[in-house]
């Protein structure tokens, strides 16, 4: 089973001198008995299994440790333990995403301009190179590299962008960026942006450089305009960062600098180029300068737990992308010799994706499955657990967030109910599996990309793998017997107090009066609420065996007798017989006609739908979390409303 995100305590334990990002990743080597002593109640011992992760947080005498422990369901809790009993692996300091092995270019692009050979130029050509080599790698990870795939891999188209790119620098610019060891103060004495000064035609663009200072501590932006005066543009910049409502990660960090030390740089300008173009040119100054958000490229363990959480699946996929894209243009300047500037960066998008930006969809979905496949207490599929196909009892396994009703009618197979499809369609997409030889009513495969979120607790590491596919049989009919058992034996055990088969004799039911003879089974008086007057439910009291079994059919006798024509057409299992009163909320109805499984008996029969008021749950994030998502959606609208009012070239 996946050992779940599990991050340091935010704070130092009392009596350790241990940071968080110090205490290093442990792991149970073997089932332990251990004492605890909860605030407020007598000691007790707790059984710890094997595999228990947790964080060291200091040596005590005797070779002990004193550890927390975090359990599979994130529960923490301090013990003493011998040091024998535990792997120790890294700090969490070193936590990371796993990247996939990143190519480098074999051969450098050649450009005719006279800065080719420049320590800067050489930076840029060794960055596109490494970018085009990976363009494959990138697109699997959600860029949209088939945008960029006719510049790069066409050599003259890469070469005419490149050589665009180098020569939009100004040669104050271009001096500053090639000044050995990139010290700050070689950009600040570049000229600034005002607001008249510079003014552009329609055909031209700016990309620019805000620089926040504050003694030995600053941050760093790029940026993108092509309004007739960039001041406007630094304005909004201006308005942006005082006001304090507004949390994206660059206006935060911004106005923990002086007014009078924020300064709006000109360093590219490019006329009469495409769309595309301007956003490689952007990237360009981004990847120079290294102005990425830390938490964008190297998010910590905390940030990416968050972001599961509350399902914000586009922003993990979005730290993903920059992670692996950070990585591949940092070890290009690495290549060529390059500085790296320090500093705090601020920029969280990546100007490529705004090349040829889609609407967002702001609609999340989530789906749980349950790895093990046992039921989830909230199933997707209300269907039994013991019905006409042998997968039945998976499909309990996953629930989603949101229900949708499908108003088609079945055809053919009464046993290919509507539901029964869809909960078996969805797990097949979620497990990435493909049918061998499938019926009409099932596809052969989705094709889906599926990432699966793997934490190596020890080594500090996380990484999301493809979920590979896998050939299977698409699931069969079960045999006449097969749910006569496997209800029989869960008669008997955890669900005693149904019967299964034959009508039980009147005595049993408890009921006295008149129509005593015309009891109707578990099935047919849930789905009499849930469809009154359904043909399938008709006559079940009567026992008249008046419904479909193939004569060739085994046991046929024993399912006339023992079944009825919604239990076998629709599910091929026995009937299932509970008493008078069994399972009967007196806040719902006491009715002898209706009945509601109580807990436990969930899988006996179909699930009711939910139509009580709805049930209180915890907040998927806190208020900080909430800001924190929110600023990173106001800067994407910001940065899409800003190119919608771009004029076009």
């Amino acid at each position: 089973m996946t050992t779940p995100l599990a991050p340091p305590p935010d704070n130092p334990v009392a009596g350790s001198s241990a940071q968080p990002a110090d205490m290093r990743a442990v792991r149970l080597r073997n089932r332990l008995t251990l004492p605890m002593t909860p605030p407020n109640g007598p000691s007790k011992q707790l059984d710890v299994p094997a595999g228990t992760i947790g964080y060291f947080i200091r040596e005590l005498p005797e070779d002990y440790c004193l550890c927390e422990m975090i359990n599979d369901r994130g529960g923490r809790q301090n013990f003493e333990i011998r040091r024998k009993h535990l792997e120790i692996g890294k700090p969490h300091s070193a936590f990371s995403i796993h990247t996939p092995q990143i190519r480098q270019a074999s051969r450098v692009a050649t450009l005719s301009t006279r800065r080719a050979n420049d320590p800067t130029g050489q930076a840029i050509r060794f960055m596109w190179d490494d970018i085009q080599a990976n363009l494959s790698l990138l697109g699997d990870l959600g860029l949209k590299s088939h945008i960029y795939e006719g510049i790069l891999n066409d050599p003259a188209k890469k070469s005419e962008a490149l050589d665009a790119i180098i020569a939009s620098f100004s040669e104050q610019v271009w001096t500053a960026l090639n000044t050995p060891g990139l010290p700050l103060n070689a950009f600040r004495s570049l000229p600034r942006i005002t607001a008249t000064s510079p003014r552009l035609r329609s055909s031209q663009t700016l990309i620019y450089l805000r620089l926040y200072v504050d003694g030995n501590r600053f941050a760093k932006y790029g940026g993108m305009t092509s309004r007739e005066y960039p001041g406007h543009r630094q304005r909004e910049h201006e308005e942006a960062i005082r006001d304090h409502s507004n949390n994206t990660p660059h206006y935060r960090e911004a106005r923990t600098y002086p007014e009078a030390n924020q300064h709006a740089i000109r360093m590219m300008l490019l006329s009469n180029v495409d769309r595309n173009i301007i956003s490689m040119a952007e990237t360009t100054l981004c990847c120079l300068l290294q102005t990425w958000n830390s938490e964008v490229v190297r998010p910590s363990q905390r940030s990416l737990q968050d972001a599961m959480s509350a399902g914000a699946v586009r922003s993990i996929e979005h730290r993903l992308l920059m992670t692996a894209f950070a990585r591949i243009t940092r070890t290009a300047l690495q290549r060529a010799n390059y500085p790296i500037l320090g500093g705090v960066g601020c920029n969280w998008n990546l100007p490529l994706q705004e090349g040829a930006y889609d609407k967002r969809e702001w609609i999340r979905y989530r789906v749980k499955t349950m790895e093990d496949g046992k039921p989830h207490p909230s199933p997707w599929y209300r269907g039994p657990v013991h019905g006409a196909w042998n997968n039945c009892h998976e499909l309990h396994s996953f629930a989603m967030k949101v229900e949708w009703m499908d108003e088609r009618n079945a055809n053919g197979d009464k046993t290919v109910t509507l539901e029964w499809r869809k909960a078996t369609s969805i797990l097949q997409f979620l497990h990435n599996r493909r049918y061998r030889n499938p019926p009409a009513y099932l596809e052969s495969s989705y094709r889906p990309l599926i990432r699966h979120v793997e934490y190596h607790h020890l080594s500090q590491t996380v990484s999301f793998e493809e979920v590979p596919e896998t050939a299977i049989d698409p699931p069969s009919k079960v045999s006449s017997l097969h749910n006569v058992r496997l209800l029989a034996q869960a008669s008997k055990t955890y669900w005693p107090e149904i019967q299964v088969g034959l009508m039980p004799s009147a005595n049993w039911f408890g009921r006295t009066g008149q129509g005593l003879q015309l009891s109707s089974c578990v099935m047919c008086l849930i789905y009499r609420k849930m469809k009154n007057n359904h043909p399938a439910i008709q006559g079940c009291g009567k026992r008249e065996g008046n419904f479909n079994v193939d004569a060739n059919e085994e046991q046929r006798d024993m399912i006339l007798q023992g079944s009825c024509c919604l239990c076998w057409e629709y599910y091929r299992r026995p009937c299932v017989w509970a008493r008078y009163g069994f399972g009967r909320d007196d806040s719902r109805t006491v009715t002898f006609s209706h009945i509601s499984m109580p807990a436990g008996y969930e899988g006996v029969a179909i699930r009711e739908k939910y139509e009580r008021s709805a049930i209180p749950i915890q907040a998927p994030m806190t208020l900080d979390m909430y800001q924190q998502f929110e600023g990173n959606d106001e800067e994407v609208a910001a940065i899409e409303t800003q190119l919608s009012q771009e004029p076009e070239d």
